[in-house]
């Protein structure tokens, strides 16, 4: 629309509301307001995007900001009452746990800061605990974060008491939307592999 009607019988807010909408269409602002948006929730939402439409075109089903709640009478004050992937593939009985890190990770590849290790360390931490939800012996995680490029690399840890294994992929994902056709691809061969 290029006009939001003002009707007199609209409250004194809703009047407000839509003369302040219709500088917005008409481009005609006095005022300002700064805005800012959390580039860890964007890049989130845009690696969702991405596993969604993998997940439609390999037969798979996505379950973003699944929570896996907490079972006790009592919390401490510092506990938490659940754990939330940023998202989970499922396929059949296969499940891949999936977390998106705006950090700069694979910007820094060869950097050696005890920051970027323990931030790692913290999210590898993480998508095993993720990962330890399924029931099988083969679990998988993917671990995302920006990158100049879009690319994987894939470590593998064994438990040499149970054999149990995780693999984690790291991803690396441009926050472009030219590469999401390309990183559908490449993550459902992943996927498929």
């Amino acid at each position: 629309t290029n006009n939001i009607s003002v009707r007199s019988s609209d409250s004194p807010a809703i009047k407000i509301c839509k003369e302040q909408a219709n500088k917005i269409l008409n481009y005609k602002l006095v005022e300002s307001t700064a805005w800012r948006a959390d580039f860890s929730d964007v890049f989130e939402k845009f690696v969702q995007h991405i596993f969604k439409e993998v997940a439609k075109e390999t037969g798979g089903k996505l379950f973003a900001n699944f929570k896996f709640q907490s079972k006790t009478s009592k919390h401490y004050s510092w506990e938490l009452k659940y754990i939330e992937p940023d998202a989970i593939y499922q396929k059949d009985n296969f499940l891949v746990f999936i977390d998106a890190k705006y950090r700069s990770n694979l910007y820094n590849k060869f950097g050696n800061s005890e920051t970027l290790k323990e931030d790692h360390r913290r999210d590898l931490h993480q998508i095993m605990a993720y990962s330890s939800f399924s029931k099988t012996n083969l679990k998988y995680g993917f671990l995302c974060y920006p990158s100049n490029e879009l690319e994987i690399k894939t470590i593998t840890y064994k438990n040499g008491i149970n054999e149990v294994t995780i693999t984690i992929s790291v991803i690396g994902i441009p926050l472009k939307k030219e590469i999401i056709g390309e990183a559908k691809r490449l993550f459902a061969d992943e996927l498929n592999t």
